[in-house]
């Protein structure tokens, strides 16, 4: 049994969506989380500038003795993965893209897949290559939706602006492509689900966090890393800026108040 915590990351507040459902499935698990929210979104800037910034935060987070690295962003995994892997040989590091990819390749997928998510990792041609390497038989259709994770980010992923944008990118896909399950590539864009239902009653929307904090239990499992189920687990999320839409998710994941909020600069780690 091992109760050290749990490293959580992302580019900014979307993979508090990650922490959400981590803490659904390992609900005695402690958790370290850093929102990179001072230099968001990611999606935008150069493969060597993200990988500079994620090993900044990963060092960071070893230096508060985390079990596990756990990638709550689809661009740094798509980038940094091997990477973070190569850095940090003793400790596991989980990604979001490989696992959904797999769980879609055991379903019967009855109709096309699409795929929304930052320049960069549809630029990285990741989520569609492992889709078809895992044996998804029907066709995938990736598109680039850049304007959601600043939207986002300034809480507006709630109604009629998130409406209309998510409508403009998907219209093409659902109506031409025809497309019948959509994969949120960016753990931002949960939290513009509900716009895109609105649009799209009829859709499947596949969140990855749901798939990757199932994997994460697995692998705990597995490797004896688990806590004791006793343990009363502690959060602490970290952001290089305290938003007020990062402190509001935050509160909104943990309505006991139960958790240590942070502000913290990574860049001389």
């Amino acid at each position: 049994m091992d109760n050290r915590p749990i490293g959580v990351f992302d580019s900014g507040i979307g993979g508090l969506s990650g922490v959400r459902e981590l803490k659904r499935e390992l609900n005695n698990e402690s958790i370290v989380y850093f929102g990179d929210t001072a230099r968001t979104p990611y999606g935008d800037k150069s493969p060597e500038t993200i990988r500079q910034y994620t090993c900044q935060i990963t060092d960071f987070l070893a230096s508060k003795g985390v079990k596990m690295l756990v990638i709550a962003c689809n661009t740094i995994t798509a980038l940094c993965l091997d990477v973070l892997r190569e850095r940090y040989p003793d400790i596991p590091v989980v990604g979001i893209i490989a696992p959904t990819a797999k769980y879609m390749a055991q379903r019967e997928n009855k109709h096309n897949i699409g795929v929304i998510a930052t320049k960069a990792t549809i630029n990285s041609g990741l989520y569609t290559k492992l889709l078809i390497e895992s044996g998804v038989k029907t066709e995938v259709f990736a598109k680039a939706t850049p304007i959601l994770v600043p939207i986002i980010e300034g809480g507006f992923a709630e109604g009629v602006v998130a409406e209309t944008i998510t409508k403009h990118y998907l219209d093409e896909m659902v109506n031409k492509n025809k497309i019948g399950s959509l994969i949120l590539g960016c753990t931002h864009y949960p939290f513009v689900e509900q716009a895109i239902r609105t649009n799209y009653p009829e859709l499947e929307i596949i969140n990855p966090a749901t798939v990757l904090s199932k994997e994460v239990k697995k692998l705990l499992i597995e490797n004896d890393m688990a806590a004791e189920d006793t343990n009363t687990p502690e959060y602490l999320f970290c952001a290089s800026d305290l938003s007020p839409t990062f402190k509001d998710i935050v509160s909104r994941i943990n309505p006991d108040g139960r958790y240590t909020l942070e502000c913290q600069s990574v860049e001389n780690y």
